[in-house]
């Protein structure tokens, strides 16, 4: 970086320019996952579900259905607080509240959870859910109680 920096200084910005858009990209694709990486993540969570083609259960794959559905759907807003449990292995391209701060209009408290969007309700960090989840009913309980 010293080098880079002394560079930038005696020789100007253009010479340092694609060493310094390398680095960028590099660094990008060390934070956000290529599309086969993603790809790649989805086929292990789907083997850490146990399964990796849900023909074998007589389901039909909606995927791409689903994924055209959302594009068009307009979501209204919601004039309430709301609690968003999330799980802590996360890709980070999303923001922290996942885009819901848009549509409620009251408090979002987000909460997460140990595993990611498959595994969150595995055994061991179902109990981690469960028990947090019961905490915010027993919190809404005692406020409306009040």
């Amino acid at each position: 970086t010293r080098y880079v920096l002394q560079n930038l200084v005696t020789a100007g910005p253009k010479p340092v320019l694609p060493y310094l858009d390398e680095l960028a990209r590099s660094t990008f694709r060390k934070f956000v996952p290529s599309p086969a990486d993603r790809e790649a993540a989805r086929q292990e969570q789907a083997k850490e579900m146990g399964y990796t083609d849900v023909s074998e259960f007589g389901f039909v794959d909606l995927e791409e259905y689903f994924a055209t559905v959302v594009q068009r759907y307009d979501m209204p807003q919601y004039k309430t607080d709301a609690v968003l449990m999330k799980a802590d292995e996360v890709w980070p391209i999303h923001p922290h509240d996942y885009y819901w701060s848009r549509y409620v209009t009251g408090h979002l408290d987000v909460v997460t959870v140990p595993g990611n969007h498959n595994t969150m309700f595995a055994t061991d960090n179902a109990v981690v859910l469960a028990g947090k989840l019961v905490g915010i009913l027993d919190a809404h309980d005692e406020r409306a109680s009040s």
